[in-house]
């Protein structure tokens, strides 16, 4: 088997700009630059070319968009053992590396630091793990200098452990964590889901990893619908499941490396929605951003409750709030059985009361209201829910 190696490359001075001087033919073991498509590899250093893993294009999560100058590529990378990326140019191809630096709690994310290897790419180098695992590698070469605050082009490697955010695990409070894991195919059984929800894979208990102070700059650490990075909400319905997530190899993309299932193994009881827990949530009222309790907690109103099928418990359900105190510049939404109602819900509207946001609700000045809620629930999740305010 012929070997893939390249000349070295100089490294200019801060942008992070290279030029390579190998060509066609001039490579260390005669392989045809022409036989791989341009883009960026993973590569164990004098490895075959069949060794050779192309890397993802990048995506920024502060936008969902695809970075310039960004790479990501989940890997198994073997102790010990010296890695490179290639960039592969025509008949050109620049090799690079970095000097990491490992910590218990290097790596920013949104929820808590986390374990990792962290270090500026430069050339004529390579990097090299000290544990066998499945990572998670974010190449970014600064292009446009946004990484300017953490010294420029960096080099980030996670070790990853997946499991499961989201509606059926309370969102950003909890995670999932695989009751089986092996061979990097994780393992979730006897999920419990009270009710129709969403949720997604996300790796060491984060939503992104901040690769900059400033923020401008994130690489996904969760997998949506089709093992998309930072993809839609996977959506499941009431009811006991076996979820399992499989990284099936380095393929070309991230959603090729993945794949999951989902298995309902077991019925749960009707849900009875009078006894759900409604009312809001916020900094604006006085349970704060806990479970909605107190003022802000709704009681069931039975007399106006019409139940449309007795087996599913489907029907329009009302609930009222007496007198909530509501704090002016603050914010709130709209709680329902754990859910999270706010601007973006499309079942969600608001009446007899204005209140700006896209998201959360901005309470426009101090105020006290009586509020009715009336919701369609069709056995399954709340398909319309109707808050009607009244100034008090």
């Amino acid at each position: 088997m012929k070997k893939f190696g390249f000349f070295a490359v100089a490294l200019a001075a801060a942008a992070i700009s290279f030029t390579s001087c190998e060509k066609k033919g001039q490579n260390n073991g005669g392989v045809d630059l022409n036989a791989l498509p341009n883009g960026f590899y993973v590569s164990e250093q004098g490895a075959d070319l069949v060794d050779v893993n192309a890397m993802d294009q990048g995506i920024n999560e502060v936008d969902q968009k695809p970075r310039t100058g960004m790479y990501e590529k989940y890997i198994v990378l073997e102790a010990g053992k010296k890695y490179e990326f290639v960039n592969k140019k025509g008949e050109n191809a620049d090799r690079y590396g970095a000097t990491l630096e490992y910590g218990d709690s290097l790596i920013v994310t949104d929820k808590q630091n986390i374990a990792g290897y962290k270090g500026s790419l430069a050339a004529n180098t390579s990097i090299e793990v000290t544990k066998t695992s499945l990572y998670h590698i974010v190449l970014d070469f600064n292009e446009d200098g946004n990484l300017t605050d953490v010294g420029g082009a960096q080099c980030i490697i996670v070790p990853v452990e997946w499991g499961i955010r989201g509606g059926i695990a309370d969102w950003n409070n909890t995670i999932l964590f695989p009751t089986k894991s092996e061979n990097n195919i994780f393992i979730f059984e006897n999920v419990t889901v009270e009710k129709s929800d969403k949720f997604k894979f996300a790796h060491n208990d984060a939503w992104k990893i901040e690769l900059d102070i400033a923020k401008l700059v994130k690489a996904n650490t969760n997998l949506g619908v089709d093992c998309v990075p930072g993809g839609g909400d996977i959506e499941i319905s009431r009811g006991i499941y076996t979820i399992t997530l499989e990284f099936v190899g380095p393929a070309a993309t991230t959603q090729e490396s993945f794949k999951y299932t989902i298995e309902k193994t077991a019925d749960l009881e009707v849900a009875d929605p009078k006894t759900f827990v409604v009312g809001l949530s916020g900094d604006g009222v006085a349970c704060g951003w806990n479970d909605p309790s107190g003022d802000a907690l709704a009681v069931v109103n039975a007399a106006e409750c019409k139940i449309t099928d007795e087996a599913t418990l489907a029907g329009t359900y009302v609930y009222d709030i007496a007198d909530v105190a509501m704090i002016g510049g603050k914010e709130f939404k709209v709680r329902y059985n754990g859910g999270w109602f706010g601007g973006k819900n499309p079942e969600l509207s608001l009446e007899g009361a204005t209140f700006e946001g896209e998201d959360n609700f901005k309470i426009p000045a101090d105020a006290h209201y009586s509020i009715k809620f009336t919701v369609e629930w069709n056995g399954e999740k709340a398909t319309a829910i109707k808050a009607a305010f009244t100034a008090l």
